[in-house]
Parts: structure tokens; sequence; C-alpha cells
């Protein structure tokens, strides 16, 4: 496996954390809005976030949708961060271009604190990030292993000229609780383009049940986030690491 470094041109189109809390019944959209309004200044876009919800009904094979604003996303002023602030929890995304984990830790920590204060959260139930990657590969393309570590496979005797792909796997390390689930796509491109680009979408968790204190949730997203480098170093080959360097 490669070793994880810095690479100059991450491919990463977003990356994200996200924090999942139990809130008190007095907790309302209008605690939600505070929040909003003390960021106003550096995400002044501020909108609605809808939850939907479907239900089924096996017996009578009748389904019911029901929909209800549980939160708001606010975006920065350059569209390249976005807050959400939910009635089950929050979410700090920074879109392309990425720059430092040092730089999206500190603003989603601040964020987070804000959040705290004003919602009193019970306790936190979930802890994540998820990068989405978009990895331009050039073409022609004779090996798709030369630069994925699990590439799409067609069994040996059908045709082998490959259109499209999707894979997922959900992985477990039992020794820290952690979850992973890894998505690898082929993105649509243009006729004209000389490269096929992948998606290498990394989400890693875990399920957790314990109080605000700030030093032991940023330990285990500081861990979640060696648990997702090692994910992604061992899905790339050096050939295609070189292309991001």
């Amino acid at each position: 496996m490669i070793a994880p470094r810095h690479l100059d041109k991450a491919p990463i189109t977003e990356a994200l954390v996200d924090i999942r809390v139990k809130l008190g019944s007095e907790t309302n959209l209008s605690t939600l809005q505070s929040v909003c309004a003390l960021i106003a200044n550096e995400y002044p876009e501020k909108q609605e976030r809808i939850h939907l919800e479907s239900k089924i009904e096996f017996k009578t094979m009748k389904s019911e949708t029901t929909s209800g604003v549980d939160g708001y996303l606010c975006t920065s002023s350059d569209k390249k961060q976005v807050v959400q602030v939910r009635l089950d929890g929050f979410t700090f995304s920074r879109l392309t271009p990425y720059e430092t984990w040092e730089d999206l830790r500190k603003e989603a920590h601040r964020l987070w604190q804000l959040y705290v204060g004003a919602t009193s959260p019970e306790f936190v139930t979930r802890l994540a990030l998820r990068y989405i990657n978009r990895l331009e590969i050039p073409l022609p393309i004779m090996d798709c292993s030369d630069y994925l570590t699990a590439p799409p496979t067609i069994p040996e005797k059908l045709p082998q000229e490959l259109i499209s792909f999707l894979t997922q796997n959900v992985i477990r390390d039992p020794s820290l609780g952690f979850f992973a689930i890894i998505n690898q796509w082929r993105e649509s491109s243009e006729a004209s383009s000389n490269v096929v680009p992948v998606i290498l979408d990394i989400e890693v968790f875990k399920e957790v049940q314990q109080n605000t204190d700030a030093t032991a949730i940023w330990e285990t997203i500081d861990q979640l986030r060696d648990f997702k480098n090692k994910i992604f170093f061992g899905s790339i080959t050096e050939k295609l690491m070189e292309l991001c360097k």
C-alpha cells in the first residue's frame, strides 16, 4: 500500500465533517436559526433543508411520503463552504478547491462549538468524515489495475469493453469500531474527453453515545481521518498518484 502523503493536486471535490446528535425537546427550528444568525457575515446564503421520509405498508402495498423542514444550509459568500445545522446534527462541507485538513478541521471545530452553544445536545450519536474524489484516468486505458487496486472486473468469456461500473464495499475496523463505505463508479464524460473520470467516494464513521466534550470528539475525528487516508491510498496505484502531484 502507498504511504499516505500530501498531494499538491488532491482530487477532492468535496470533504465533509458530520456529527449526529440527540437534541432536547426544547430545541426547535428557531434555535437553529439563531446559529445561522451567528455566522451570517461569513455564510450569508441560507436555505431550508427538507427532510423526506417514506413508509411502505406491505400488507396493503400503500406508500406514504412525508416531508418537512429539519434544518438549514448556510453557504459562504464564495460558495466553497457549506454548513448544515439540523435537528439531528451538524455538517460542515468544503468544496473544490480543497486546501488542507488543518483548515477544514479548524473551521468545522469553530462552527461545531457555536452549534453546541446554541442547541445544548444531550449527547453525540455518530461521528463521520466523507471525502469524494474525482480521479481523471488518461485514455487509452489498457488495464484498470494500472490505476486502481480494486478495479472493476468482467468475466473472462464476456466482451471486455467496459462502458460503466459501480462498486460498493462496506468494511469494519474491529479494533477501533470504525466503519467505512467505499463507492467507486465511472462518471459520464463527453465523447471528446481524453480522460475517464472515476469517482472514489469514501465515508468513514463511528456510532457512539457520548457527551459533547470537544477533546474526545475531535480525537476520534482525527483517527477517522487516518482511517480515510489508509483507504484512499490503499485504493490507488503509484501510477495514479503521480497524476495528483
